[in-house]
């Protein structure tokens, strides 16, 4: 696999999780049970085959140890959500190897929703309140050490049913957030809530629409500190009952999304310039030729069931038909470099262990290659890696 290369540290990891990647090193956490929890903090060289340890620390047993891992400009950031009427916080200065800071902040009714990172020193974190079906939204600032409300509930509930997911970009020297108004899965939005409202002549004033925005990431947490109930987004495209609007990715110089229009059946992907969100139309897709499952992650194309195989059939950003042998419980991960299948499959066995493995087919020279544990795709990379 000389386009390809597979980074097998199976035998350094133990119950862990890749906190970051690049082309020179892993970041990630090991998890040992003893008589109390052990985590440590490692880094892999990848040029050097060796590990160091960045950092360790111990909590006690527990169910209820919920932990989430952010790494930005050389610290890692240990967000402890375990305590719902303490936040508490971790800066690791990974040059060093030692604690940098550490926080603890009083909160009510702390949520253990995946919180939303913006950089080392702003996060967004939920609270619950006596609705079951509403959470608080709030701003973390660490460097001040205080905590605001957001107000805007649009932004907070949007961005709630989307996992929690921001983006961030700079353009010249300007920061911004991307935030992508969602209110549930896909198949939700267009089977339930369009097949509901569509042959209604009156439409509710508040149902959720799909949106994508912008805005200056100063101005932002400006609002936010100022409890701005209407924060000041830049709307690129927006869509009521009838469609969504969904967030792709972006690069150096565009913001990339979708817009699916459910009574055609005609999803467009965009591109938005960064410098003045100019929107270019960049690929059709007439869902109606298709007869599969869709998938959408960071492709969308096409998946078809058959007894001994599944056959794959990509449609954005690449076109590709490819087949996978099928096992039990096998799924598809990705097509690299044109000739690389990758899937993985999983098993317990009679006493409720669970197993996982990663299988790469070379279609170029029709070989299989089969690893024994998770995975983690970085560029060319494959981290082959242990988290059971």
């Amino acid at each position: 696999m000389e386009d390809l290369k597979i980074l097998d540290i199976t035998k350094y990891t133990c119950l862990s999780e890749i906190i970051s990647c690049d082309k020179n090193e892993i970041i990630f956490v090991n998890e040992h049970h003893k008589e109390d929890v052990q985590y440590t903090i490692n880094s892999y060289d990848i040029k050097s085959n060796k590990i160091e340890e960045i950092y360790n620390y111990t909590t006690e047993k527990s169910d209820e140890v919920t932990q989430f891992y952010r790494y930005y400009n050389n610290e890692i950031i240990i967000i402890d959500m375990s305590n719902e009427d303490i936040l508490q916080v971790k800066i690791i200065e990974k040059n060093s190897n030692k604690l940098k800071d550490t926080h603890k902040l009083n909160v009510n009714k702390l949520s253990k929703a995946i919180p939303s990172t913006i950089n080392n020193r702003y996060f967004l974190f939920f609270t619950e309140t006596d609705d079951i079906f509403r959470c608080t939204m709030n701003l973390c600032d660490l460097e001040k050490n205080k905590i605001y409300e957001i107000k805007d509930t649009k932004f907070s509930e949007g961005l709630r049913y989307n996992n929690n997911y921001l983006d961030v970009y700079n353009y010249n020297n300007e920061e911004y957030l991307i935030f992508n108004e969602v209110y549930m899965e896909d198949y939700e939005y267009e089977m339930d809530v369009y097949e509901y409202f569509k042959n209604k002549k009156d439409i509710e004033d508040n149902i959720e629409c799909e949106a994508l925005y912008v805005i200056k990431l100063n101005d932002f947490i400006k609002g936010i500190k100022n409890n701005i109930e209407d924060l000041n987004f830049i709307e690129i495209k927006k869509r009521c009952i009838d469609g969504w609007v969904r967030y792709l990715c972006m690069d150096k110089e565009f913001i990339y999304f979708r817009e699916k229009k459910f009574k055609t059946q005609i999803e467009d992907i965009y591109k938005v310039h960064k410098s003045n969100l100019e929107i270019t139309k960049i690929k059709r897709i007439e869902h109606k030729k298709y007869n599969g499952e869709i998938y959408y992650c960071e492709e969308i194309g096409y998946e078809y069931d058959y007894e001994d195989y599944i056959k794959i059939e990509s449609i954005y950003p690449y076109e590709y038909n490819i087949t996978i042998k099928k096992e039990k419980n096998t799924f598809f991960a990705d097509y690299l470099n044109n000739r690389y299948i990758i899937s993985f499959h999983w098993y317990e066995d009679e006493y409720e262990k669970y197993f996982q493995f990663m299988r790469i087919v070379d279609n170029k020279n029709n070989v299989c290659y089969k690893y024994n544990g998770a995975f983690y795709i970085y560029d060319n990379y494959i981290i082959v890696y242990n988290n059971d």
